[in-house]
């Protein structure tokens, strides 16, 4: 079972960074994008970013050119359920037209779970919980091509299970906005 999970870890890794390379080797000289212009893209991304989500609702991070916001999964959705709280409404209405007016990136949606309860459960929650944030994001104009999504139940705490505190900062959503670099 835990050589499961690790792959499965792996595999979530590989989604989350957006599956982008580029290749540095002789036979590439230059690289297909503009790197200048993708920088600039992704620093006013991120300030406009920040102050769409406030401390209240999550928390945005910056690592190259993906910027992180974590939800608070307990604010965005009540305990067993995948319908949205109306207390996440206004940072997910806002994070929408954000991106309906930047085209040029991408959404990965991960739904994350404490790991109380069965995996396969919580898997499956969390697949439905980044559905319903990914569904509300296309309904307020983000286009389906843009977005993807992925459960991954309990498979990547980012705190301690054995506490409350700790379960309750497990339970989730992790959305990564990363430039399209075709489009620059």
């Amino acid at each position: 079972m835990k050589w499961m999970k690790a792959g499965v870890f792996t595999l979530a890794s590989l989604i989350m960074l957006g599956c982008q390379s580029t290749s540095n080797g002789p036979e590439k000289a230059e690289e297909p994008y503009n790197r200048a212009a993708v920088e600039r893209y992704v620093d006013q991304l991120y300030t406009k970013t920040e102050r769409v989500v406030s401390a209240q609702d999550g928390m945005v991070s910056r690592d190259g050119n993906q910027i992180s916001i974590l939800l608070d999964g307990d604010r965005s959705f009540d305990y067993n359920s995948a319908y949205i709280r109306s207390d996440s409404h206004k940072v997910l209405s806002a994070l929408s037209a954000l991106m309906a007016k930047n085209e040029k990136a991408k959404l990965f949606i991960g739904g994350h779970t404490d790991s109380k309860g069965r995996e396969e459960y919580n898997r499956s929650l969390s697949q439905k919980r980044a559905n319903s944030v990914a569904h509300y994001l296309k309904l307020r104009g983000v286009e389906d091509e843009r977005i993807s999504t992925y459960g991954f139940g309990e498979v990547s705490p980012i705190a301690d299970n054995a506490t409350s505190w700790g379960r309750q900062k497990n339970r989730r959503i992790d959305i990564r906005i990363t430039p399209i670099l075709d489009e620059f």
